[in-house]
């Protein structure tokens, strides 16, 4: 049986992808911050992107969760062209996210920052009102399952550790079913090692149950305890790609640094 922190990736020659990034191009006026950038990811398989400040990743992300719109190039899911023009979209299409400002909302309850993705859907919408006892319901079934920490579903985000504030997105995120990829930056960062790991096992879970992952990070030990494939940008271009066993590291460091 497979554990939660194995690395066991279904990435086969056969199976097809799950995300095609095709062609894209993002310009801000005169600046080209990606130039015709193509990637591949198929389901449960782990792929860390790595670069600099403005080496690209970034504005790559932003344009998958529709938070920019590129200028040319097309998305794709599950082999059909997908137009996502804001980070609703995206979760519509089942893209996760637990990224920079799209994360928690401090003041807001845990319960109400878990029904973040879900308040407009029964049961905890009837009629266009919202059913509390609902989302009550449900926040509790993600508190225990996920191991928040918190005195109740109605404790505000701001109240927890940085570890529960984390779980707390987390769960949201990888609760629905129809979850296919999570793109995630730093979600572990200043976290305490306990926490760490708890995180990297809720990934990993959604990984091994066919997720696919795009993993943003500048911790290189998190690449590669938990990637199967890396990828580095450099001038809005990827510039280097392998699986991790075979990451050639001194070539990693030379791309990034564009030699």
């Amino acid at each position: 049986m497979t554990t939660a922190t194995e690395i066991t990736s279904t990435e086969t020659q056969n199976s097809p992808p799950l995300l095609e990034v095709v062609e894209m191009t993002k310009r801000f006026g005169t600046f080209t911050a990606l130039d015709h950038v193509s990637m591949t990811l198929k389901p449960g398989t782990f792929h860390a992107l790595l670069g600099e400040n403005g080496a690209g990743k970034s504005t790559l992300v932003k344009c998958i969760m529709g938070f920019y719109t590129p200028t040319s190039g097309q998305v794709r899911l599950n082999q059909k062209d997908c137009t996502i023009a804001s980070p609703r979209d995206a979760q519509d299409l089942g893209i996760g996210m637990v990224y920079q400002h799209f994360t928690s909302v401090p003041a807001m309850s845990v319960a109400e920052n878990l029904a973040l993705r879900t308040f407009d859907r029964p049961p905890q919408s009837k009629s266009g009102f919202l059913v509390f006892r609902a989302i009550r319901e449900a926040a509790q079934g993600l508190i225990n399952a996920f191991k928040i920490k918190t005195p109740s579903p109605e404790t505000p985000v701001r109240d927890l550790s940085g570890g529960n504030v984390q779980r707390t997105v987390l769960a949201r995120e990888l609760s629905e079913d129809h979850i296919q990829l999570l793109i995630t930056a730093n979600p572990c960062f200043g976290l305490d090692f306990k926490a760490v790991e708890d995180i990297h096992n809720q990934i990993l879970q959604a990984r091994n149950r066919g997720v696919a992952v795009l993993l943003v990070s500048e911790d290189l030990d998190e690449l590669l305890k938990l990637s199967d494939r890396i990828l580095v940008m450099s001038g809005g271009k990827f510039v280097y790609e392998s699986l991790i066993d075979n990451a050639d590291f001194g070539e990693i460091g030379r791309s990034m640094t564009g030699h």
